[in-house]
């Protein structure tokens, strides 16, 4: 956070949405010079992190949002760059998403990733494992049989880059 709000300076806010999620607003910023403060933000969070766990890799996806352009309202403006942030994420790691109401008006964010957010921010380390396991057999129920499916889904869900699976 400490980072982010540095990097922003004086150009904006930065606030803290939920665990590994943040809001960051920028004032009187063209496109160029935002596109640069998330280049140094990718940037310099990779490298921290890179210090700290050498085997460790951090992606980020950003959605993005325009006032007025967008919307006027603090809560519209928030949905559409949510909205947006969904797809990065979905369009894989490291991605940035314009909103764009032509394109992007009719999507609509599963309640399921909501519910999982909420359930992945609740669970305790230890937790988790049975929590994984809990997920792993109701997507099985769901017809999703393959273990690569499987995996996959709960990656997405909880924004992991992969998983070890040990059979015996």
């Amino acid at each position: 956070a400490e980072t982010i709000k540095r990097i922003v300076g004086m150009r904006g806010m930065v606030a803290r949405f939920g665990g590994d999620e943040f809001v960051v607003l920028l004032e009187n910023c063209d496109d160029f010079t935002m596109k640069n403060i998330l280049k140094t933000i990718y940037g310099e969070v990779g490298i921290i992190f890179k210090d700290i766990y050498e085997d460790f890799h951090v992606t980020i996806s950003t959605g993005v949002s325009e006032y007025p352009k967008d919307g006027k309202a603090y809560e519209e403006l928030f949905q559409k760059a949510d909205k947006a942030l969904y797809i990065a994420k979905a369009n894989g790691k490291n991605n940035i998403v314009f909103y764009d109401d032509d394109v992007h008006k009719d999507v609509e964010i599963v309640n399921e990733r909501q519910r999982m957010k909420g359930l992945k921010s609740i669970a305790s380390r230890v937790n988790r494992s049975v929590l994984y396991s809990d997920i792993i057999l109701e997507l099985s129920k769901e017809g999703k049989t393959t273990l690569t499916e499987v995996a996959g889904k709960i990656c997405d869900l909880f924004d992991v880059a992969g998983i070890t699976v040990f059979i015996g």
